[in-house]
């Protein structure tokens, strides 16, 4: 029952905007280079300079979507 725990997700929210800003200039500069995001700006496991996978972006993508499909659904119903 690990996978209940909060302490068993924190590794894959650990980042911060410098991250971010790593991640999308590695995507936009070497977008033409198969499997390069994943090797050298990402890395396949955290390792001291690599911070590995993250659910961050997923996370609020998907709340920002959930967000928005409420907000849609009260405006429809004022109207």
């Amino acid at each position: 029952m690990d996978c209940l725990t909060l302490d068993s997700y924190k590794v894959y929210f650990d980042i911060d905007a410098d991250d971010i800003v790593k991640r999308v200039r590695g995507v936009l500069v070497s977008f033409y280079k198969p499997e390069h995001f994943r090797n050298n700006i990402v890395g396949a496991t955290k390792t001291e300079e690599l911070k590995g996978p993250d659910l961050y972006g997923p996370f609020w993508i998907t709340m920002t979507l959930i967000f928005f499909i409420g907000v849609s659904i009260a405006l429809s119903t004022l109207a």
